[in-house]
């Protein structure tokens, strides 16, 4: 009889082929490792027990059933996909292997069988065994904390329940973006924070994520909504951006772990000793040369995000922010990554060339200007992105950058 050993640091399900009447295997998440023992039985469907979330143990064992009732044919329209893959990328091949049959297919409901349950473990996975929050930052609007020790996850949650409906808005743009996103393969260079879920207030939060109601979270029972975290700039890199670009008075100094934000529009970034300060540190073009990062596919990939934020989410990309950061999939990793945060100010363009230029002029300086010499890499992206959505987003995007070059000429 075939069996499932759950073991995931992405996560990740492993089967192999096992004869046992009982057997402890892992479950992994971004929190914690917890055991799971699994019960086999000739006459019986496999058992999960031993689990803290029992909606993690319910659906698991769902979607191990259901691949198990999978016919060859199924099996032929994914490819090679196995159950040794990560739970995201079962997710999204399952979908597209969905998506892309007609109602009343026979394979159908077999594929969903497994699907439907890895939708409820890869989002449940990710908000269990979390032990406590802390206060990252606070404006008028909001704070935010994030989730101590492994934790991979950021709670935005506002103030004033007056304001209930702007972080429900706030949310639902983040999810629209991360869904265009999605459609794309991920393929961009820059990566999204992926949204998790919306909540009205700290219970909803605490049932779903499985925190006893006797732990306190130091969270307040205001409206929230809940992201993947994006990780500082990895030790390796954060170490050489000291030594290299701090000024000698503060080079000694403890600072805290920080993002970096990449202005290929700024020619020098200065690092005034006077109001210094790591967080959100400015790297513009010759540093990120000098730190050997690649310069050509920054620049790129700020266009092609763009692009995507404008034509296939239909937003302005008012205020976001492209930075140097760690692996959100894993945060101990030395390599460095590259993603594009804050989307709260963004708003509909309703195909008004104008109203994206305004937003982007009104940004820090991020993308590259014309005198640049990643000016072309940046246009080429955004054109190409825009060429791939329709005939006339590729006309908003040249009347954008014809703007943009008389803007900053």
């Amino acid at each position: 009889m075939a069996c499932i050993s759950i073991a995931c640091s992405a996560p990740v399900l492993h089967y192999t082929a096992c004869t046992a009447v009982s057997q402890t295997y892992q479950v992994c998440t971004m929190f914690d490792t917890v055991p799971i023992r699994a019960q086999f039985r000739a006459d019986s469907p496999l058992q999960l027990g031993d689990h803290p979330n029992p909606v993690i143990v319910r659906q698991l064992a769902r979607a191990i059933a259901g691949w198990g009732e999978l016919q060859q044919q199924d099996l032929n329209l994914l490819q090679g996909l196995n159950l040794g893959m990560p739970v995201a990328l079962l997710v999204e091949r399952l979908r597209t292997a969905c998506t892309s049959l007609p109602d009343g297919h026979p394979c159908l409901a077999r594929l969903n069988n497994v699907l439907i349950p890895l939708l409820l473990v890869e989002r449940t996975m990710d908000l269990s065994v979390v032990s406590s929050f802390k206060r990252l930052g606070a404006g008028s609007f909001a704070t935010v904390f994030v989730s101590e020790g492994r934790g991979a996850v950021v709670v935005k949650q506002v103030k004033n329940p007056s304001d209930t409906a702007l972080i429900l808005k706030e949310h639902g743009d983040l999810e629209q973006l991360y869904q265009a996103y999605s459609s794309a393969g991920k393929a961009t260079f820059f990566s999204l924070p992926r949204p998790y879920g919306y909540y009205g207030d700290y219970w909803s939060f605490a049932q779903r994520a499985d925190i006893p109601r006797t732990l306190d979270l130091g969270l307040p029972p205001h409206a929230m909504y809940v992201m993947q975290r994006i990780w500082p700039v990895p030790n390796s890199i954060t170490e050489r951006i000291r030594n290299m670009f701090f000024p000698d008075q503060v080079k000694e100094q403890p600072f805290a772990p920080f993002l970096a934000r990449l202005y290929l529009g700024k020619a020098s970034a200065r690092a005034d000793s006077q109001f210094f300060c790591s967080e959100n540190y400015p790297l513009d073009a010759s540093r990120l040369e000098r730190l050997g990062l690649p310069t050509k596919d920054i620049a790129a990939g700020m266009g092609q995000m763009l692009a995507l934020i404008n034509f296939q989410a239909g937003k302005d990309a008012r205020d976001i922010e492209f930075v140097l950061c760690g692996d959100p999939d894993n945060p101990l990793s030395s390599d460095p990554t590259f993603s594009c945060i804050d989307f709260n100010q963004m708003r509909p363009h309703n195909n008004d060339a104008e109203a994206i230029v305004s937003s982007i002029s009104a940004n820090d300086p991020y993308f590259p200007r014309p005198s640049s010499q990643h000016w072309v890499d940046f246009a080429d992206a955004y054109e190409v992105g825009a060429v791939a959505v329709d005939p006339m987003a590729a006309d908003i995007a040249r009347s954008v950058l014809a703007h943009l070059r008389e803007l900053w000429k």
